[in-house]
């Protein structure tokens, strides 16, 4: 019984500390919506899909959410997007 208590004191002392930092933890707080993944050509599913992705990476890295650096991760994820689709399409 100690263990789980250990163990739920150390959630409740993380999302202490991730709301103190004010640190993104929903789609909602990201610093990029979904109109600017339409911009880049994102439709219907692939929005949400992107900004999961994108969210999990700002979770990994807080630093990550200002509007210019999604941006330059997006079109990192763009980049490589195209150079997969270019090598599966180069293996036929």
């Amino acid at each position: 019984m100690e263990e789980k208590n250990i163990v739920i004191d150390n959630c409740i002392n993380e999302i202490i500390k991730i709301e103190n930092n004010k640190e993104c933890y929903t789609i909602k707080e990201l610093s990029i919506d979904g109109e600017i993944l339409k911009s880049y050509g994102y439709e219907g599913k692939e929005i949400g899909e992107m900004l999961n992705y994108i969210l999990q990476e700002v979770i990994n890295k807080p630093e990550l959410n200002k509007k210019e650096e999604l941006i330059k991760l997006l079109e990192t994820v763009e980049k490589q997007h195209i150079l997969n689709k270019n090598v599966r399409m180069n293996h036929f």
